[in-house]
């Protein structure tokens, strides 16, 4: 109570003291000066990690393609056959869904290694010994959601251009296509 802070202060503390505005914060969802010290570095952390996974799809989406390309007469001949189209998207769809997966699955066993290997490098006066490294279901459920976007949003147009068209016209004697067309050239100019 005030009488026991009067007995510490000296008056020139306690009129100090008395003097110093009080700030409250809401305190909901805890109070910590980890939150203010790092907030602008983890965002920006998380930016840059949104551009190099934007990067690893790009990349993975031509190799996707040129998977395909390289794959186009034998799905023309086997369209010939009278294979349904739907049946070679699906396959590719499923290629793309097992790569996404498993890059998922990668991803997740290294993030929760690095937290608790980050958290252990704070020193326990920085709230090192009060944070928790075990894995969220929000963030799991958000990892294994993007990876499903990405590996359809990815994987459907390397499986559509696949399906598509016919054998292209081939180059006597060399196995490879001739031209490519504008499309083909702009989305090999993705590519990092």
């Amino acid at each position: 109570d005030f009488k026991t802070v009067r007995v510490r202060f000296s008056p020139e503390g306690r009129a100090k003291f008395i003097g110093k505005p009080l700030n409250v914060l809401p305190a909901a969802k805890g109070r910590s000066q980890l939150r203010t010290d790092f907030s602008s570095p983890l965002l920006a952390l998380m930016a840059m990690v949104a551009l190099v996974l934007l990067i690893a799809c790009v990349n993975v989406a031509n190799l996707l393609m040129a998977r395909a390309s390289t794959q186009q007469q034998e799905v023309a001949v086997r369209l010939a056959l009278g294979a349904g189209r739907f049946r070679h998207v699906r396959q590719r769809l499923t290629e793309s869904l097992v790569l996404a997966g498993a890059g998922t699955l990668a991803g997740l066993v290294f993030a929760s290694s690095a937290t608790r290997l980050l958290i252990g490098m704070l020193p326990e006066d920085a709230g090192g010994s009060t944070l928790s490294a075990a894995m969220d279901v929000r963030v799991v459920g958000f990892a294994v959601a993007l990876a499903l976007v990405t590996a359809i949003g990815f994987g459907l147009g390397p499986a559509l251009r696949a399906t598509g068209a016919r054998a292209p016209a081939r180059r006597p004697g060399t196995g490879r296509a001739l031209g490519g067309g504008k499309p083909a050239r702009a989305l090999r100019g993705l590519g990092v």
